[in-house]
């Protein structure tokens, strides 16, 4: 709607200064061979400037008595006689075949006799097609098509974190759903058949699914940790130590050894390494 509306203003600001510009030329023309012929002085046939190449003398019978080279020998430019208390008036004439010509009436004196001055130009093309417009149209579909392009890139950048973060909710709320229903199978079988199920086991179970929920739970933890504005800057740790630590607090499975140098040191996040050995 901004392209549009600023298109058609600026259409119309082209077209009536271009339209100033041609009367105001005319205008100038007709007001000089008007104070020539109050004067007597009038040639033939009536020199012109190459912007207002069409100028006549018409009688008071509409006869053209008068005029330059470029309008001899043509009917007069217009039939337009302006009274004698509004003696200078504009008008845009236009034959059948399409030819309009822009110009100025100044009627010499306010005598009932006095003869008219026209002095005019053809219609400046971009008056006269629609030129104007399919420039403009050309200008503003080209900014429409680089304004829509930036807004999607621009869009797309701001919601590719939020998509990334969708996933994860969504796969994370999947993983959520299997150690929660291995609970709820191991109570509710505890519950319906309690002679036949050992309690060890059941607790056993119960906390291996507790122990994933954990560790899912410490996803999301850390995730919002990473995304918040209290994210832990960087810190300098001791590898080896750090992977020590981890693998000290694993539960029972395969057995896991540590072989580590000492005083290997790296900068990061401690929370973030600790995930990556947890994983690994």
């Amino acid at each position: 709607m901004a392209l549009i509306v600023g298109g058609v203003a600026l259409d119309l600001a082209i077209r009536y200064r271009i339209q100033n510009q041609v009367f105001f030329a005319a205008e100038q023309a007709a007001a000089r061979w008007s104070a020539a012929a109050r004067n007597g002085a009038v040639p033939r046939p009536i020199p012109t400037l190459t912007d207002i190449p069409l100028v006549q003398f018409v009688d008071a019978r509409g006869r053209v008595v008068n005029s330059s080279l470029q309008a001899a020998g043509m009917p007069p430019l217009s039939t337009l006689r302006p009274p004698a208390d509004d003696r200078l008036q504009k008008r845009t004439e236009c034959s059948g075949r399409g030819r309009c010509v822009m110009l100025m009436a100044n009627r010499v004196s306010p005598a009932v006799d006095s003869p008219v001055v026209y002095a005019g130009t053809a219609q400046p093309s971009l008056l006269a097609t629609h030129n104007l417009e399919y420039v403009i149209s050309a200008g503003g579909i080209l900014i429409l098509v680089s304004v829509a392009w930036v807004t999607w890139w621009a869009v797309g950048r701001t919601l590719r974190p939020v998509e990334r973060e969708r996933q994860f909710a969504s796969t994370t709320s999947h993983e959520l759903r299997t150690p929660i229903a291995g609970l709820r199978a191991r109570l509710e079988e505890a519950l319906l058949y309690p002679d036949d199920v050992d309690p060890r086991d059941t607790i056993q179970g119960a906390l291996r699914a507790t122990d994933r929920l954990e560790e899912i739970v410490d996803d999301l933890l850390l995730l919002t940790r990473l995304r918040g504005p209290d994210a832990a800057s960087p810190e300098l740790i001791e590898l080896g130590a750090l992977v020590t630590g981890e693998v000290a607090t694993l539960g029972p499975g395969v057995p896991v050894r540590v072989r580590a140098g000492r005083d290997v040191r790296v900068h990061g996040s401690r929370i973030q390494l600790a995930r990556l050995v947890g994983n690994l």
